[in-house]
């Protein structure tokens, strides 16, 4: 649930955000000609995009480049709030604020080797580039134009100047977007807690497009191969560890712990309690 939203835009596009909210919260981040620097204030979350999947904890932040990405945030004991900042790059925006002379390592595409984001973690001069920034959203007037534009040319340096050859490449590819597996997505995303929509959003297909071409592939429904080979992993698991069987439901990408149970009975013929106990 969302408790408190704050935007700044310019060139009537989102470039700041502040968001407060209670997890668990799922959002779908959908970014054709954008990229983003997601950072957590207070909370964590899984974030899925193309072959890759990170975590993110509080403090930690993620370059994104153009693409498509799921956001989930987790429910923990220690914490009922969360709160994270995003700030957004587009073409036009940084051709304003470097007014059309756009740095090289920003306007020559680079490597390109296919990653669509870069986990930064726990860094004390991003840390204190936010904290500058959080001065802003509590004084709002001060979001003048040319603070904006002030702030974002003050972190793409930033971020270029932190010599990490994983951000520059980035930068270098901000609105280039990278050249995504079908087979491949499938297999780095299948034990990910993510429906056929979102499988379908992640790939930048219609959901219809999205089963046809599953089908044409592996010949079989995308429901019905997911579950099988999540059910597979789990007899797997239960066979070969003593994890907890909750933990082994989640792991394999099941979101509901009755659902996984009468699921695996029905496959196997034996809950997955008694399949532990080799029973």
């Amino acid at each position: 649930m969302i408790l408190n939203y704050q935007k700044i835009e310019l060139l009537e596009k989102i470039v700041f955000e502040r968001v407060k909210f209670n997890p668990p919260l799922k959002a779908n981040e959908i970014m054709q000609n954008e990229a983003c620097l997601i950072y957590s204030l207070n909370g964590s979350s899984k974030i899925v995009g193309g072959e890759e999947t990170e975590t993110l904890a509080r403090q930690d932040s993620v370059l994104m480049k153009c693409g498509n990405f799921i956001n989930q945030w987790h429910m923990k004991e220690e914490t009922t709030e969360n709160e994270a900042i995003a700030i957004h790059f587009y073409p036009d925006v940084l051709s304003l604020i470097f007014e059309n002379q756009i740095p090289d390592y920003l306007s020559k595409s680079g490597n390109n080797s296919g990653k669509v984001f870069h986990k930064i973690e726990k860094n004390e001069i991003l840390k204190s580039y936010i904290d500058s920034l959080l001065i802003y959203f509590d004084n709002p007037s001060l979001f003048t134009t040319d603070a904006i534009k002030l702030k974002l040319k003050e972190l793409i340096s930033l971020l270029y100047n932190m010599n990490s050859n994983g951000i520059r490449e980035l930068l270098s590819n901000l609105f280039n977007p990278s050249h995504l597996e079908f087979k491949k997505v499938i297999a780095k995303q299948l034990f990910n807690n993510l429906s056929l929509e979102d499988y379908a959003m992640l790939l930048n297909m219609s959901l219809s497009t999205f089963k046809r071409k599953f089908k044409e592939l592996y010949n079989t429904s995308p429901g019905q191969y997911i579950l099988t080979k999540r059910l597979e992993r789990a007899a797997q698991l239960l066979g070969s560890s003593n994890q907890r069987i909750s933990d082994i439901c989640y792991d394999c990408g099941f979101s509901d712990l009755s659902n996984f149970s009468k699921a695996f009975s029905k496959r196997y013929g034996f809950s997955p309690t008694e399949y532990q106990k080799g029973l």
